[in-house]
């Protein structure tokens, strides 16, 4: 890979700056402040870029040219303007992406819709869609149907000039009702669960009430554990559950259950 440039101002393309060999797809980007042209190259993609050379060509309008060792592609820049394009030595292969999607806790049945995040390391955009389950999509809002049942969202990024189509990701979550017969209780605030979500240890923080007891249920109303508690403040050990989400009762000193929902990360 050269850059190309009129030494002299007689129009001809009489030296030339070479940083290196590179194999595959590469980005080069050309700005002018002033008199002063420089060239930059990339082999990671637009958002990076490295000084190739760089030199004071005046205001004759010179063109600037940057070209593959091979000679059979080159850019040809007018040096008023600032360009990008992409070279590609040796044939046309791409770069490779990834994509990132977060996973999702379980959902109620009648829970409010929600927004999903899923990025590719490309900086494309990328596209979701539902494969199964009660649940609506609209760009990256989720909307459930208030059905039951398990939900599994794609994503995808096809690709584009420069990258190779990414592979896809499927995240999938349960759609459960809350049963009222083993987990009966009223959601009040005057009881947190800190942090929410949480990893291995989540605190609970009673305001003005002395907890007694507190139970971790699953969404379908199955008893996982039972801690006991003297004080307004305990922790709990939740290292034991599963990414997911559950619901903890919380008993004051007064028999009074509470209701909280907890998710673990």
């Amino acid at each position: 890979m050269r850059f190309y440039y009129d030494s002299d101002g007689d129009g001809l393309m009489d030296a030339w700056d070479k940083p290196g060999g590179h194999d595959g797809m590469v980005w080069v980007r050309m700005t002018r402040v002033g008199d002063v042209l420089t060239a930059y190259y990339s082999t990671v993609g637009p958002e990076s870029w490295t000084e190739m050379a760089s030199h004071n060509v005046g205001f004759g309008g010179q063109e600037m040219q940057i070209a593959l060792a091979s000679g059979e592609v080159q850019a040809t820049f007018d040096s008023l303007y600032m360009s990008v394009c992409a070279l590609s030595y040796g044939g046309t292969s791409k770069l490779s992406q990834t994509i990132t999607f977060d996973p999702i806790p379980d959902k109620l049945t009648t829970d409010a819709p929600f927004t999903v995040s899923a990025t590719a390391s490309s900086g494309l955009d990328v596209s979701l869609s539902i494969l199964s389950g009660p649940a609506t999509i609209s760009g990256d809002e989720i909307t459930l149907t208030g059905e039951t049942g398990v939900v599994e969202i794609e994503a995808t990024q096809g690709g584009d000039e420069y990258y190779e189509a990414a592979s896809s990701v499927v995240r999938s979550f349960n759609v459960i009702i809350a049963t009222s017969n083993n987990i009966a209780g009223v959601v009040d605030d005057d009881i947190v669960l800190t942090p929410n979500p949480a990893d291995d240890y989540v605190t609970m923080i009673a305001d003005g009430v002395i907890v007694k007891r507190i139970e971790i249920y699953s969404l379908d109303g199955v008893l996982l554990n039972t801690f006991p508690v003297d004080d307004d403040v305990f922790d709990i050990d939740v290292s034991s559950l599963i990414h997911g989400m559950y619901l903890v009762r919380v008993y004051d000193d007064n028999g009074t259950p509470e209701i909280h929902r907890l998710i673990i990360q």
